[in-house]
């Protein structure tokens, strides 16, 4: 068995070493992972935190508008070279904003013209074009973020309370040996409750059945019939 001489072992560590980075680069763990796409937005409307909508431009120069809610009109408008060259250059603008999209013409008063699309992306940041009325078109970048207003909270359904039904209330039995009218007739006397009492045909809750002034009892007692307020006489 040969040994590797002193002079090969430098050798084949950097060999080593150099195939180790060869793997790492060509891993995809050694790239970045793409950016989460962002959650959808949901929101009732979008509020821009400045009075002036301002966006920088590819070619290096700096835009603003008058802001006012959703609009974008007025003569605030002006640009200016972001690097200092250059004067500030003024305009009046006329523009809005329809949800996340972003219209806005202006007219410079050096003579040119310019259309402005954009919109709001999930980042709340606005992006679109300028083009000016020689076609030239250039990207841009808003400076803020919007803020999303969220929408409303849904108004609770009222429960509908129980409607309450009245419970007809059986009437209370009566004792038959009791005598609820006090006339002087057991209660099962006057209805015949059983073959154990008699059978009168008179109220047990009416002392005065036929209402001649003789109570039920007294008009037993006399033999008169006590539902016939002329039999008492």
């Amino acid at each position: 068995m040969h040994l590797l001489s002193d002079r090969k072992l430098p050798m084949v560590a950097t060999a080593v070493g150099a195939l180790a980075a060869a793997l790492l680069q060509a891993s995809p763990l050694a790239n970045a992972l793409p950016p989460l796409p962002l959650a959808p937005l949901n929101c009732s409307d979008y509020i821009y935190p400045s009075s002036a909508f301002e966006f920088t431009q590819d070619n290096n120069i700096l835009t603003a508008f008058n802001n006012n809610g959703n609009r974008f009109d007025g003569s605030g408008a002006s640009y200016t070279q972001t690097n200092g060259a250059g004067g500030d250059t003024r305009g009046t603008s006329t523009g809005v904003r329809n949800g996340r999209d972003i219209t806005i013409d202006v007219q410079w008063a050096n003579g040119f013209s310019s259309h402005v699309v954009g919109r709001i992306d999930d980042d709340l940041i606005a992006r679109g074009t300028i083009t000016n009325n020689q076609g030239v078109t250039n990207s841009w970048t808003g400076l803020d973020k919007f803020k999303c207003v969220p929408p409303a909270a849904a108004a609770e359904k009222p429960v509908d309370k129980p409607v309450d039904i009245p419970v007809d209330t059986p009437p209370a039995v009566l004792d038959p040996d009791g005598d609820a009218d006090g006339d002087g007739l057991k209660n099962g006397d006057e209805v015949g409750a059983s073959s154990n009492y008699a059978n009168y045909g008179t109220n047990p809750k009416v002392a005065d059945t036929d209402g001649d002034g003789f109570d039920d009892g007294q008009e037993v007692f006399d033999g008169t019939n006590p539902n016939d307020k002329n039999d008492h006489n």
